[in-house]
């Protein structure tokens, strides 16, 4: 999507310059620092032998005392007073209490729950020490939860589509400029939407228009009157010709701005926009008459439009006043009509027709932004 920036002029001016914003959707979040302004240690007890666990948690422990096999395991008391001293002594020191709440077998090991408490706070957790004594484990894993955990990490689940609004009759706004790249696109996945339900929805395109203060000593390149467009005067006079089309004959709209974004450009405009008129049967000089007598009527709507919804650049669809995340619809057809259809308060009939996406999949565009 391209979105607002100022052109340089020869005049200083406070607003920034439009310009283009990243299109890959990969959200970046900020990471957020704690803070606390408790000087005392309050480290929980872990937390203090941090050096000594984060070596147990990788690797094991030699226990002293009994070298034979688990034939002649310990039993639960022995066990106990066996962990019980080696941890307070070996691990924590005598600052800090330890308390083996119980001890039980599991899995081949003794599994010794523990209370450790230190500057008066108290923590749970739980360890294991072979059933021979020979070997204490600060902490056991579980094969299948970890091996669960793993594969959630690799097949993540996709996040479900943003809830929009619900109408009788939703509207989707489709604000493009003429010449971006990804306007035309926009433009080419609403196409066949709207030929499936504009008997059902309100489709509106409509311009992204910015004023003069964007272009202060270049309005001559960039404006008409008082209305500007990123690309230049030649691109607001095409979006004038496109409002011209959607107001004498919007059955006609999308198939001449797709003629348009397939066919023109800066250099053949002049001409190629006559011949896209001519392709789809609307008269060339109604548009031109439209132009002249409308246009900047036309152009003052949309920028108020714009104005008021916050719209900052090329493209961006609004559904029932609420702007669309582009992760719901980009660059799919069905997507897009999906969406529309769960905004009704009760979906027509013809939301169960499938979109065919052969031909809206890529659009070959001309232009740049």
């Amino acid at each position: 999507m391209v979105s607002k920036t100022k052109k340089k002029g020869k005049t200083p001016i406070a607003k920034a310059k439009p310009t283009e914003e990243k299109h890959t959707k990969t959200a970046a979040k900020q990471e957020t620092k704690a803070k606390t302004n408790n000087k005392t240690d309050k480290t929980m007890p872990w937390k203090i032998t941090t050096g000594i666990l984060a070596i147990l948690l990788i690797a094991v422990i030699a226990m002293p005392g009994n070298e034979n096999t688990n034939s002649n395991a310990l039993d639960e008391t022995a066990a106990k007073e066996l962990a019980e001293t080696f941890i307070q002594s070996s691990l924590l020191g005598p600052e800090v209490e330890l308390d083996i709440d119980d001890i039980e077998e599991n899995n081949g090991l003794y599994a010794l729950n523990l209370t450790v408490t230190a500057n008066g706070q108290a923590q749970k957790a739980t360890s294991y020490l072979s059933l021979d004594g020979k070997m204490f484990f600060v902490q056991g894993m579980n094969i299948d939860e970890v091996k669960a955990q793993a594969k959630e990490v690799q097949e993540p689940v996709a996040a479900a589509p943003t809830e929009y609004p619900k109408a009788d009759k939703p509207t989707l706004e489709v604000y493009t400029m003429s010449f971006c790249p990804y306007g035309m696109q926009a433009n080419k996945l609403t196409a066949p939407v709207a030929e499936m339900l504009s008997s059902v929805a309100n489709i509106e395109p409509h311009w992204v228009i910015y004023g003069t203060e964007y272009y202060a000593g270049q309005e001559e390149t960039y404006c008409v009157g008082d209305f500007c467009s990123m690309h230049g005067k030649y691109e607001v006079e095409e979006n004038v010709r496109q409002m011209c089309v959607w107001e004498n004959n919007p059955d006609k709209y999308w198939d001449y701005t797709l003629y348009i974004a397939e066919n023109c450009n800066k250099a053949n405009l002049d001409t190629c926009w006559k011949d896209a008129a001519d392709s789809v049967s609307v008269s060339v000089s109604t548009i031109e008459t439209c132009a002249t007598n409308e246009g900047l009527a036309l152009l003052a709507a949309e920028k108020a439009l714009n104005e008021k919804n916050g719209v900052g650049g090329s493209e961006h669809l609004r559904l029932n006043d609420m702007q669309l995340s582009m992760s719901d619809y980009r660059w799919s057809s069905e997507k897009l009509k999906t969406l529309i259809c769960n905004s009704f308060n009760d979906a027509p009939e013809i939301c169960g027709q499938t979109i065919d996406e052969s031909e809206t999949a890529t659009a070959a565009t001309t232009g740049s932004c």
